[in-house]
């Protein structure tokens, strides 16, 4: 009987790897080639910089030296308390947080006034140190030791063990809490938190200036540099984020800032403060036309300061945001906006800190960077295994690889509100980070490579050559075969 083969005369690799060939002579491109990297965008949606703070006036990764003025809202630290007064009351909670803002802690009645991730370190306190928590707001302590809680015959107080009611130093509250809810630690992931913030200072930092300072009469901008006594005058545009970048020798240089127009949620001002060596001495720069009404909608960028110290008379309208620095607030005036620091010195035996206001911050900030070009890579040229018979007298010119103009890809979301850190059972315990994902640019625009007649047919005789010669292969070891 008579074995019949229907086998086709080219294999699917082979037939493939032809068409390649015939592709790539016909259109003058590599038939294997690398992906470049290309130009893209990097979108930056932060949404609410201060988001994962569990709704405190001051937030604070380490220690807190507290000795004047106060601070009208909330605090929370992740390491020690250390009371420096020398007469008189630092307040905290000097107003009851507003509910959307109250943390709350599973089985209290009343919102945290003072959160102390630590202890209270009364060894570094001053023998009149005094710290009052106001509003009957609670206390969370989440080391106790060194500590004696007294739970009875008054407001509830801390003081040093065997020290007694009203003795100095004190943390005193204006209302009676239950002593078994005072003693609780890992309420908050300051860590983790600190982490994300310093990414979004340093994301801030990175987004293109919007706003261009000019003189009094709106329209010439400031000369570079410019000299000490500058007046400055800033236009916002309310539909999106607005960024100014300076250097903190150009901010120390302006002897006045002034709003032109106020900022709003959707078109928040965000002011990038660089600073080369990371210590800033900053005696506050005037400002004008910002006010209350502004303060909810701007934030100071520190996002390479390690040591910042507040001096002079000036109010700062707006969030300090720098969490990477020690802040030491050594100014009469006040804070109107949160304040999100690696360690707080408010006030001192000598220094006036100033007020700690309660206006968070409410802005979304959403900027986008310009494009940037990353090093693209030689594209690897195809070695034949076969040396041809035939060698053709000229060898075509590869044309560099095709380039792409990025397109700004779909915003990504860091996140807000939506992923905080938690608490055991409170707002918050970070779930996820926001690593920031990049993709390259679209789609490969056409070479725009045309193919000649001069160059057509010999390439086209070519690939017809070597398909005879590949068939004629096959077709007589197949031959052999049967």
């Amino acid at each position: 009987m008579t074995r019949r083969y229907h086998q086709k005369l080219f294999s699917p690799p082979l037939t493939a790897a032809l068409a390649a060939l015939a592709i790539a002579t016909l259109s003058g491109t590599p038939a294997f080639a690398a992906t470049d990297h290309l130009p893209h965008l990097q979108p930056v949606a932060i949404g609410n910089p201060v988001s994962g703070n569990d709704g405190f006036t001051a937030f604070v990764h380490h220690d807190a030296y507290v000795a004047s003025n106060e601070n009208e809202g909330t605090m929370a630290l992740g390491g020690n308390l250390v009371l420096r007064g020398t007469g008189g009351n630092y307040n905290v909670a000097a107003h009851e947080p507003p509910t959307d803002e109250a943390f709350v802690v599973p089985g209290d009645d009343r919102p945290t006034g003072l959160l102390i991730g630590g202890a209270v370190n009364w060894a570094d306190s001053t023998s009149q140190g005094i710290v009052q928590v106001q509003s009957n707001t609670y206390v969370k302590l989440g080391d106790q030791t060194g500590t004696d809680i007294l739970g009875t015959g008054g407001p509830t107080q801390l003081v040093p063990t065997g020290g007694e009611r009203n003795s100095t130093p004190r943390v005193e509250l204006t209302t009676d809490q239950p002593v078994d809810s005072i003693v609780q630690s890992g309420l908050i992931d300051f860590d983790a938190v600190f982490d994300l913030y310093k990414a979004r200072s340093q994301a801030m930092a990175d987004c293109p200036d919007t706003v261009i300072p000019t003189e009094a009469n709106d329209t010439t901008p400031l000369p570079q540099p410019w000299p000490a006594g500058t007046q400055a005058y800033l236009t916002l545009d309310t539909s999106h984020t607005n960024v100014w970048t300076v250097t903190k020798q150009q901010l120390s240089l302006l002897s006045n800032i002034t709003l032109r127009n106020l900022p709003t949620e959707n078109g928040p001002l965000v002011i990038n403060v660089l600073d080369d060596s990371g210590h800033f001495d900053w005696k506050v720069t005037t400002l004008a036309g910002f006010s209350g009404d502004a303060a909810p909608y701007v934030l100071w960028n520190f996002p390479q300061t390690t040591n910042l110290t507040l001096s002079g008379s000036a109010s700062i309208d707006g969030t300090v945001y720098a969490p990477s620095a020690r802040l030491v607030d050594q100014n009469d005036g006040n804070i109107q906006g949160n304040v999100i620091v690696d360690t707080l010195v408010h006030g001192d035996a000598t220094h006036n800190g100033g007020e700690i206001h309660d206006f968070p911050f409410k802005g979304i900030v959403d900027c986008e960077l310009t494009p940037t070009e990353s090093p693209t890579t030689e594209t690897p040229t195809m070695t034949p295994t076969e040396t041809p018979t035939e060698t053709p007298t000229e060898t075509p010119t590869t044309p560099p690889a095709p380039t792409c103009t990025a397109t700004p890809e779909p915003t990504k979301t860091w996140p807000t509100e939506t992923a905080e850190p938690t608490h055991s059972g409170k707002p918050g315990e970070w779930q996820n980070r926001p690593w920031h994902h990049r993709r390259p640019c679209g789609k490969l625009p056409p070479t725009g490579a045309s193919v000649s007649p001069g160059a057509f047919y010999p390439a086209l005789g070519l690939v017809a050559g070597g398909v005879v010669i590949l068939g004629a292969a096959q077709y007589r070891r197949r031959a052999r075969r049967h």
